[in-house]
């Protein structure tokens, strides 16, 4: 069958490949408690069905959640909260970059099925409805907890901790696609380039993430006349760990149940595990009077795994600042259209250590 310039047809491919939807989201809320504690609890769904035409693709939210906040006595209070959350992405594997940018590539002149009904192979239709699915299950845990305790009115003590878990496990999968010629028989046809007639494949990956962090810090404010003070000092930590595993196999036993068992071509298989800590110590220093004049010192002593080999691991990291709250002056009183203006200045150095490699001075 003839496309392009040899071609008469008058397709509007973005209609034939998009549709519209209806996405939907439902929410329910519990909560109460008493004067000491109060709680929450929340559930949520939402079910989007995605724009393609042909192919299906599809996520799917689920989330749950709770809250508790109590007051365990005068000087020490509680808040815990937690909450879970599941993606189920399915869609065809070859809704990838290329799909979109041939779609308006595409000339109106090609038809979309043949003279028997089939569809031609040069519109990618073949590929979305047969082609094999692309499938993404996504948990994420959330766990959080602080205490805050008040020994002397205007001195708090903080505690937090923090922990997030995700996992994620992925089945891709390349399944045999066939045309039709004239005599409406199939024809084994390539499912991309780089790709030959009649090949299957399939690749399962996982991937787990953990991080936790920690927070323990104390302030102490004052107010003395005009003057007000405050101070606080602490120190911090996270650590993060990632697990992956992966493995694929060509040429399926059958395109009906595509795994990695019913491959027959020798199993690629690639995993690894990284990791990366860091920890600092930090102080701040606030002062303001009548609070319109504003000044502020902070000082951090930061430590790096990204940095273990270097020698130079920790670091101290220092900044100042002054503000001038000008609409507290008497002098602009009178401007009524003008609710804040605050001039402010600041120096101060930072560490980073978001690079390309987790260890990057390594040596070999």
């Amino acid at each position: 069958w003839k496309k392009y310039a040899g071609a008469w047809a008058n397709t509007d491919w973005f209609k034939e490949q998009y549709h519209s939807i209806v996405s939907n989201e439902h929410n329910i809320s519990v909560n109460g408690g008493t004067d000491k504690v109060t709680y929450m609890v929340s559930a949520g769904y939402m079910g989007d069905k995605g724009l393609t035409r042909h192919g299906d693709d599809r996520l799917t939210r689920y989330n749950l959640s709770g809250k508790i906040n109590a007051t365990l006595s005068k000087y020490v209070k509680l808040m815990y909260n937690t909450k879970f959350i599941r993606e189920d992405y399915d869609r065809p594997s070859y809704l990838t970059s290329n799909f979109y940018h041939n779609i308006a590539r595409r000339w109106p002149t090609n038809p979309v099925k043949d003279a028997n009904g089939y569809y031609l192979d040069h519109s990618e239709i073949i590929q979305m409805e047969e082609g094999g699915r692309d499938v993404t299950q996504k948990d994420q845990f959330y766990q959080q907890i602080q205490l805050v305790v008040e020994p002397l009115k205007d001195w708090l003590i903080h505690a937090e901790g923090n922990m997030k878990i995700v996992n994620n496990q992925n089945q891709w999968e390349v399944l045999p696609v066939y045309y039709h010629d004239g005599e409406g028989s199939p024809v084994a046809m390539a499912w991309f380039d780089g790709y030959t007639p009649g090949m299957s494949r399939v690749n399962q990956s996982y991937w787990k993430d953990n991080n936790y962090s920690l927070n323990l810090y104390t302030d102490y404010f004052k107010q003395i006349g005009d003057h007000y003070f405050k101070v606080m000092g602490g120190f911090n930590a996270e650590l993060y760990k990632r697990t992956n595993l992966s493995g694929q196999r060509d040429e399926l036993i059958t395109p009906d149940v595509p795994t990695l068992n019913t491959g027959t071509t020798e199993q690629k298989a690639n995993g690894g595990y990284s990791h990366w800590a860091n920890a600092g110590f930090f102080g701040r220093i606030n002062y303001s009077y009548k609070g319109k004049y504003l000044f502020n010192g902070s000082f951090r002593r930061d430590g790096s795994s990204a940095f273990a080999y270097t020698g130079n691991q920790w670091q101290n990291f220092y900044s100042i600042g002054a503000g001038w709250l000008m609409t507290e002056e008497e002098f602009m009183k009178d401007i009524t259209w003008l609710d804040m203006l605050k001039l402010k200045g600041s120096w101060g150095t930072l560490g980073n250590q978001n690079m390309d490699k987790a260890y990057p001075a390594e040596p070999l």
